[in-house]
């Protein structure tokens, strides 16, 4: 049956392995397979297979990153950003190492940047959360107080969301850089053909802040803006806790600190409301009249 062996012949040259063809024959025929090769396990088609996948794990981080607004959810892009720069990280190494072409080594190089970048993104946001909580009082920051008070909102400490002291800190670092600069130095970075990383971007942070010496206006009035209305969150919240709460919290310098601090509160309260006068709406002042 020289036609049979040609057909066993066809489905072997077709990439099935000798395992595959076992109790096989001409009246039992295997189904039907494309006749194109399958890809090496270390072929360049391969590797760019890989590759694309890390590059959509990279698009799907990015998209969940915009959409997180809680600090678990933010930490779970940093992870899945972690896990595509290693992965695309290794596929321009094994690349390199199969003399694969350089676009396929430098596009591997270039995702895994880009993934990394995404991960500092994730902490600069998760830093923010973690500032604002402490700003409207939602997170214990280990001062003590009454936190069972009813006119105090709950609190939480950084274990109940799964975050250490340590990265809270870098978190918050990273944060403080402004994001045009973050950006900077992943650009310089990725077309160094270097390897972004958070410690990094302080390092690139500290040294341009140093060698700049120069004051930029902007950034000053920026940072006093961010200032004012942190203090004016900090006044709409300040009804809600407890007289009580709030002076057994302090030590004694403190309190005496505060008592100096109250006595002129009273002057400053009639000059905001001075202020606050001149921006009324028209149509409240023409009810007046």
């Amino acid at each position: 049956m020289p036609s049979d062996r040609r057909a066993a012949d066809l489905v072997i040259s077709a990439g099935m392995d000798d395992g595959a063809v076992v109790g096989l024959s001409a009246r039992n025929p295997p189904p039907m397979r494309s006749m194109e090769p399958r890809p090496h396990r270390g072929s360049p088609t391969m590797r760019s297979a890989q590759l694309a996948v890390a590059a959509d794990r990279i698009s799907e981080a990015r998209r969940n990153l915009a959409r997180a607004h809680t600090v678990p959810d933010v930490r779970r892009v940093m992870e899945a950003a972690s896990v595509a720069a290693d992965a695309a990280r290794r596929v321009a190494k094994l690349a390199e190492g199969e003399s694969s072409a350089i676009d396929l080594v430098e596009a591997a190089a270039d995702a895994a940047n880009d993934a990394a970048g995404l991960r500092i993104e994730a902490q600069a946001k998760a830093g923010e959360l973690l500032r604002e909580m402490a700003e409207r009082g939602e997170r214990d920051l280990g001062r003590g107080g009454d936190r069972r008070s009813r006119s105090q909102a709950a609190t939480v400490n950084l274990g109940q969301i799964g975050v250490t002291k340590s990265e809270s800190s870098r978190w918050q670092q990273v944060a403080e850089v402004a994001v045009e600069m973050r950006r900077q130095y992943v650009a310089e970075i990725a077309a160094a053909r270097g390897e972004v990383t958070t410690a990094g971007l302080l390092r690139y942070a500290s040294g341009t802040e140093a060698e700049s010496g120069a004051v930029d206006p902007v950034e000053v009035h920026a940072e006093a803006r961010r200032q004012i209305r942190r203090v004016y969150r900090g006044l709409r919240q300040l009804p809600g806790y407890a007289p009580r709460a709030l002076v057994s919290a302090l030590d004694e310098g403190e309190r005496q600190d505060l008592v100096a601090t109250l006595a002129g509160l009273e002057a400053w309260m009639a000059d905001v409301r001075g202020e606050l006068a001149v921006y009324r709406p028209a149509n409240e002042e023409e009810e007046e009249e």
